[in-house]
């Protein structure tokens, strides 16, 4: 059965079964760790020659991504404070990356002629993160692109974030399992809490530096996000 979900019988059909989702509380996420890896087919079995690597399931999967893109930090993100947010884009017609509030006001930006990427650090926006509104690039003819919203996390989120975080670094040994923990725990949480929380692009963060193509792990896990940030 997949997380979070359980058998229902119908006594009048007994022919029928239903699965029922039943959302689990946001301190519930870290607990169901274990379950979530393995219902996601992380858990590591052994690498096939020629560059390929298996599924959990025994499934292989090809090398054919080598070079995979993944643009950051996408729309309706949440951040917490004092967030490193990475923007990437492939983009050669970019001039500026800007920051406005709920009334179109640009507070802040940053040129990034010749660029494909670049790391804000919202401790230094000069403006309140809860007052930001969104972000958006503008190209090199004075165009822009759609603006992106942005919000700060809750309070009460943003705290379970934090001290979950620092559970996986006191309980987990191996930096590497550390930052597939932190990933998939971060992806699991936006798409379990969806309508308070859009983590992906942290989820990425811990991600991005792994070989997808020697990594099953990291392939799996970048293969579900790009489904959130593509």
């Amino acid at each position: 059965m997949p997380p979070f979900t359980y058998p229902k019988f119908d006594n009048t059909n007994k022919s029928t079964l239903t699965v029922v989702y039943k959302r689990p509380k946001r301190h519930e996420i870290l607990s169901l760790l274990p379950i979530i890896l393995e219902a996601l087919h992380l858990r590591k079995t052994k690498y096939i020659e020629d560059s390929t690597f298996s599924k959990g399931n025994g499934k292989v999967i090809p090398d054919t991504r080598k070079k995979i893109f993944i643009p950051t930090p996408g729309c309706d993100i949440t951040v917490l404070e004092g967030s490193m947010i990475p923007f990437s884009w492939q983009s050669d017609d970019l001039s500026k990356l800007v920051f406005k509030d709920d009334g179109g006001r640009q507070i802040s930006g940053f040129p990034i002629d010749g660029l494909r990427s670049v790391t804000v650090d919202t401790s230094k926006l000069g403006y309140p993160l809860s007052k930001i509104h969104s972000w958006n690039f503008i190209f090199n003819d004075g165009k822009e692109s759609s603006p992106c919203t942005i919000r700060l996390l809750s309070k009460e989120y943003a705290e379970q974030v934090k001290t979950d975080l620092e559970t996986i670094d006191a309980t987990t040994d191996s930096d590497l399992d550390k930052q597939k923990k932190k990933a998939i725990y971060l992806l699991t949480l936006s798409e379990v809490f969806s309508k308070d929380v859009n983590l992906y692009w942290f989820s990425y963060y811990y991600i991005k530096g792994l070989d997808v193509n020697t990594d099953a792990d990291a392939f799996m896990i970048t293969d579900r996000l790009m489904e959130h940030l593509k």
